[in-house]
């Protein structure tokens, strides 16, 4: 996953999937920077071998807490893009 932040700039985690659809996914992650709203860039599968995955636009659309210092982040996919090598 990758998003910019003003004052942080680009940021780039490997967050851990916990459900997907063809409208989205759910991630966990430590990383409290997430904002409902907020755009991203998400690589899926993750992968070192770029013919195997694309690139998402996605949308923040809800943040839950999941306790033990962990967030889940809801993502609505916009758009796809291929990945270039």
């Amino acid at each position: 996953m990758s998003y910019a932040d003003g004052d942080a700039g680009k940021i780039e985690e490997a967050g851990t999937t916990l459900n997907l659809s063809f409208e989205g996914l759910y991630f966990s992650t430590q990383n409290r920077s997430y904002t409902v709203g907020m755009f991203l860039v998400v690589t899926f599968p993750y992968s070192h071998h770029s013919e195997h995955r694309a690139n998402f636009f996605g949308k923040v659309a809800r943040i839950d807490s999941l306790g033990n210092g962990l967030v889940g982040i809801a993502v609505k996919l916009v758009a796809v893009t291929p990945v270039s090598s």
